[in-house]
């Protein structure tokens, strides 16, 4: 007889999952929802900082937020720890991350290191990093996954995704289809 036991299993999830066209323009009533109202972190890369980046921390600062960020070129530990550090000085209520996979992943575990809340908006649909708690971080001999933590809310502006490299949408396409048939 196979005797299946579960201990405990806790999921967390986000409270606020915002997909559509212009959904960026919310980012600070989400924010502000959320009880975000005084200051707030930024993790995107170079490029994507001025694909949604730059928007998201207007939007905030017209609102009465502070904001500062860090742009980030890759998902490895030496880039958590600089955005960690950056953290620990700057100790805002919640981080953005905006961007692909890295850069989410990157402000996903540097947040969750620091016992901070996590915003996801996403600017390809080619990972699946945009709702996981799970980072995949660079810096060993391989890279691993570990976990950090689930978003508070998801923002994901179609408007925004539709525009990036068709190989990105394929790329989630190809990621659903696989979960489905490996659930």
């Amino acid at each position: 007889m196979v005797r299946l036991t579960l201990k405990l299993h806790r999921m967390e999830l986000p409270r606020e999952v915002i997909v559509g066209e212009n959904t960026l323009e919310l980012v600070a009533d989400i924010a502000k929802k959320l009880g975000f109202k005084k200051k707030a972190f930024i993790v995107s890369g170079f490029k994507t900082f001025k694909i949604a980046g730059r928007k998201v921390k207007d939007i905030l600062e017209d609102s009465g937020i502070e904001v500062e960020y860090s742009l980030v070129n890759s998902s490895t530990a030496n880039e958590v720890k600089l955005v960690e550090e950056k953290l620990d000085f700057v100790k805002p209520q919640v981080v953005f991350g905006v961007g692909g996979g890295t850069k989410i992943d990157v402000a996903k575990l540097s947040s969750a290191r620091k016992n901070i809340p996590f915003i996801s908006v996403p600017t390809t649909a080619s990972h699946d990093g945009i709702a996981s708690p799970v980072a995949s971080v660079k810096g060993l001999s391989k890279p691993y996954s570990v976990m950090a933590q689930s978003p508070m809310a998801i923002i994901a502006d179609t408007d925004i995704i539709i525009k990036a490299d068709y190989r990105f949408i394929a790329s989630g396409c190809g990621d659903v289809i696989a979960k489905l048939t490996a659930v």
